[in-house]
């Protein structure tokens, strides 16, 4: 789901979500949402998962943590199961007392569980990140980890054969959730899917197209559009007369006098993710974001309105600085490809994420399609230098596509062909591109107008809008009507 913080997709949709600019920014954001009361207060467990579902004759395992949520359920009434799907992120219980899949949970009174992805977290299968062992990072290995932590909680919990297992997720994990469904039809009975990517795409060049159309549509009397690319104008200029100004201006942690050419476009591509992260996040309920008037509404009409462009851009990235805790703006290159490279299982998750774009989805939002608003400082030669110079030289362009096209067809792309699998999607979230455009037969989509990403996974909230609100009312209802029971009230 912004590239460099690509970890936008995904935390879980909270993403989270990331590179593929399922962005960093996102994660940082999802553990600041709501305190946890006892009902929602997790059981945390460990599974012993497989290392290797694709060799028998490796008998390595490792301990996958999850989070078991027993309170609602009503063991007089068993046979349901919900459980939610972690994607590039960590588990976070914080998110949770705040999903609308929990309160789903209680309101179908069934039995839940919150899996952590392998290698993210706390999860980890190795002892380190090197490529020898991310070989064992790839989605169809989590696919089967999910089958296999099913079939465990069946034998342990000792539930019926006749027990239905719904599975949720959202941004990169949405797709997780949409595919288990696809490829484990008999272990898994239904599926909720928000705002999942599915179609793997090497240039995602269309997602700043919606960025640009997101920002006009939320603000149009403003023409904050208008006034970010004029923005982005000044500030080239600028850069070309007087560069050690505009490092002032945007408190850059470098001095301009030790900028690489790779800096500069981490500098351009680092100020296009932060209107990346304002649109895709629009209207996620996020304390942080509401205490700074983070959304497109609030800082077009406080910020771009009044102001000069320039000024308006530098008091933009000032605000986003803020809101993400940045002492200075880094823009060092080769400082952020060290960390991709770093193989110590204390980094970010980012080695991990970019790994999984680089080798299997792409995602890469280059500038290609909006050189008028942004430049073309990140095109497509951008993101494979990226790819190549984290995990090295066989990850050329030809590489990274053809393990995209082998991801397409496995899953089907956009055109998944499958049963009982809800996807929801919001207009101005530019994931919804790649999702699935239109309902099927047994495989609605709902799509809620001026929504962002993963909105609907978030328990109602006073100042939601009526699209969202009738959004999760939709959801509950698909799942009362295929698993044929009322909820509580």
């Amino acid at each position: 789901m912004y590239l460099r913080t690509i970890l936008w997709v995904l935390i879980f949709c909270l993403i989270g979500v990331g590179a593929v600019h399922f962005r960093e920014k996102k994660i940082q954001e999802h553990y600041k949402l709501t305190a946890i009361t006892n009902e929602t207060k997790p059981e945390i467990k460990w599974f012993t998962q497989i290392l290797d579902h694709n060799d028998r004759n490796n008998k390595q395992t490792w301990q996958q943590r999850y989070y078991a949520y027993d309170k609602f359920y009503d063991p007089a009434d068993p046979g349901l199961v919900f459980l939610l799907l972690e994607g590039e992120g960590t588990l976070s219980d914080n998110f949770v007392a705040k999903s609308y899949w929990i309160e789903l949970s209680k309101k179908f009174k069934a039995l839940a569980f919150y899996l952590e992805h392998r290698f993210y977290g706390e999860s980890h299968p190795t002892s380190d990140f090197s490529m020898n062992n991310l070989k064992y990072l790839t989605s169809q290995q989590v696919l089967a980890d999910t089958a296999n932590f099913v079939k465990g909680i069946n034998k342990q919990y000792k539930l019926s054969a006749h027990t239905k297992w719904v599975v949720f997720g959202g941004s990169y994990s949405g797709n997780l959730a949409a595919w288990f469904r696809l490829k484990f039809p008999k272990v898994v009975y239904a599926a909720v899917s928000s705002s999942a990517p599915l179609k793997a795409k090497y240039n995602f060049d269309e997602y700043l197209t919606v960025v640009v159309k997101s920002l006009r549509a939320k603000a149009p009397g403003v023409q904050c559009d208008q006034k970010v690319q004029a923005a982005h104008e000044e500030l080239v200029k600028r850069m070309q007369e007087s560069p050690e100004v505009v490092v002032k201006d945007f408190k850059v942690c470098k001095p301009y006098s030790e900028w690489s050419k790779d800096d500069l476009k981490y500098f351009y591509s680092s100020l296009t993710d932060d209107f990346a992260g304002l649109v895709q996040y629009d209207d996620v309920s996020s304390v942080g974001r509401k205490s700074y008037n983070y959304s497109i509404n609030k800082v077009c009409n406080n910020i771009f309105k009044d102001n000069s462009p320039y000024t308006a851009l530098v008091k933009f990235r000032e605000l986003s600085r803020n809101l993400y805790k940045q002492s200075c703006f880094n823009v060092d290159y080769n400082n952020w490809i060290g960390s991709l490279k770093n193989e110590s299982l204390s980094i970010s998750p980012e080695r991990l994420w970019w790994y999984q774009t680089c080798l299997e989805f792409g995602y890469f939002q280059t500038s290609d399609k909006v050189v008028s608003f942004f430049g073309n400082y990140f095109p497509i030669d951008y993101f494979e230098k990226i790819c190549k110079s984290a995990y090295g030289e066989r990850f050329t362009k030809k590489f990274s596509e053809s393990g995209i096209a082998k991801t397409n067809h496995y899953y089907g792309g956009a055109d998944i062909n499958g049963s009982r699998i809800l996807f929801v999607h919001g207009s101005i979230d530019p994931w919804h591109v790649l999702g699935v455009t239109e309902s099927r037969p047994n495989m609605p989509r709902i799509y809620i107008k001026g929504s962002a990403h993963c909105a609907d996974m978030y328990q109602q909230e006073d100042g939601d809008s009526k699209e969202i609100n009738n959004a999760r009312k939709k959801i509950k209802c698909y799942l009362e009507k295929w698993l044929h029971r009322k909820t509580v009230q």
